[in-house]
């Protein structure tokens, strides 16, 4: 048979500090302490290293759940007072127990576990007192803290002390009953093998009690693994979370990153067609480069639109797309507008040369200079186009002269004959 085990009464006051007080059942203080963040496991692990307890008590009605299921783990009574302890009640139960102790109590955690605790022994106080008394009375022999634990547990006096007092020894039995003493033998043998299964019984009680220990105990462990589980699961999904968040943050970035360098080309485009048209300003503002300015069509509303758009003025120049179209008249529009020469890229017809010609206005075709392009403004170099209308005038003057040989040649060779 295992060696009993000192019984205690437990207060418990759950919360994020809990406070833990056990006393044993003569009402004598044996601890109280708290602690940060408590759980059930380490709540048990406390107590069964103290004793073993009958009584679990709360100072506030109902009991907490915590409480109940420690003392439902621990196969323990939960005591609860008839209404909520104030207070004042707390440490005048305090005071009481205190006064005749050399040490006291400051943590507000312990003691209100500890207030649960005597408040739990004082309701019990005056029927241990009357069972002490019955077993002194009757002698007996009855371990009193044995007593007390059943006591604890709801059972009455007399059934507390029947339970747990030593059984008559045979002898004492032959004295109450000597008519059974031809049957010696028989009895002795019934009375020892009663003793026996006794024995047996409280063994088996005991072993049985040290079993639902180490079960409560096992179930915290049980549950404390749960809870570890359902955490390590928690911080999984968690991170599962944070490296989907992150991949679609790294997504974002991707993206973004081709629409900055997207825009980074345009801004660099746009950087060149900007100097490529201060590259025209400037050359125009050092009277390098003449813009020609664009007419599509060689009509009468073709010139007065582009004349419009561009502002054709006097002394600029015009390319003209289309020069097919217009005649004697439009020509004369054209040079209303006082433009010095026309760049054309089609054949125009003889009539309209002519005008042009003879209003002294340059007319070269668009392979006879050179035409640059800028942003979809054409413009040619002064230098080139000087140089073109040299030529083109050049080449006019021989043949003008040819032609005016040609008809002198014809004339003599007439007055001859």
């Amino acid at each position: 048979m295992g060696s009993q085990r000192r019984k205690i009464i437990v207060g418990i006051d759950p919360g994020t500090t809990c406070g833990i007080a056990a006393i044993t059942l003569l009402g004598k203080p044996l601890i109280a302490y708290s602690k940060r963040e408590m759980t059930k496991r380490d709540a048990i692990e406390k107590i069964i290293a103290l004793g073993d307890p009958v009584v679990v008590a709360s100072d506030v009605t109902p009991a907490p759940e915590f409480v109940i299921k420690i003392a439902t783990s621990l196969d323990a009574a939960i005591f609860t007072p008839e209404r909520t302890l104030e207070s004042r009640e707390k440490r005048g139960l305090i005071a009481d127990l205190y006064e005749s102790e050399s040490y006291s109590l400051r943590d507000s955690h312990a003691k209100d576990a500890m207030a649960a605790a005597i408040k739990a022994f004082k309701s019990l106080k005056n029927k241990f007192e009357r069972a002490q008394a019955q077993v002194l009375h009757s002698n007996a022999k009855a371990p009193i803290e044995e007593v007390f634990a059943l006591l604890a547990k709801g059972r009455s006096i007399q059934d507390a002390i029947s339970s747990v007092a030593p059984k008559p020894t045979t002898a004492e039995k032959e004295t109450r009953i000597p008519e059974l003493r031809s049957e010696e033998p028989e009895v002795r043998a019934l009375h020892l093998k009663s003793e026996e299964q006794e024995k047996r019984l409280k063994a088996l009680e005991e072993e049985n009690r040290s079993l639902r220990l180490q079960i409560a105990s096992m179930r915290s462990s049980l549950e404390k693994t749960e809870s570890l589980v359902s955490r390590l699961r928690r911080k999984e999904d968690r991170e599962i979370r944070r490296q989907r968040e992150f991949q679609q943050l790294r997504d974002v970035i991707t993206s973004l990153r081709r629409q900055v360098s997207r825009y980074e080309g345009e801004i660099r485009e746009y950087g060149e067609r900007l100097d490529s048209l201060r590259h025209l300003q400037e050359l125009q503002s050092r009277g390098e480069a003449i813009l020609l300015k664009p007419i599509d069509s060689f009509t009468s509303s073709g010139v007065e639109a582009a004349a419009r758009k561009y502002r054709i003025s006097p002394g600029d120049s015009v390319l003209l797309h289309d020069a097919s179209g217009g005649g004697a008249s439009t020509a004369r529009l054209l040079a209303s507008r006082g433009v010095t020469c026309v760049v054309i890229r089609t054949a125009m017809a003889h009539q309209a040369l002519d005008v042009l010609k003879m209003l002294n206005i340059s007319v070269l075709r668009d392979g006879e200079v050179p035409i640059h392009w800028i942003e979809g403004y054409p413009f040619v170099m002064k230098v080139d186009l000087l140089a073109s209308t040299r030529a083109k005038r050049d080449e006019e003057a021989v043949q003008n002269r040819t032609t005016l040989d040609q008809i002198i040649s014809e004339y003599r060779k007439e007055r001859l004959q």
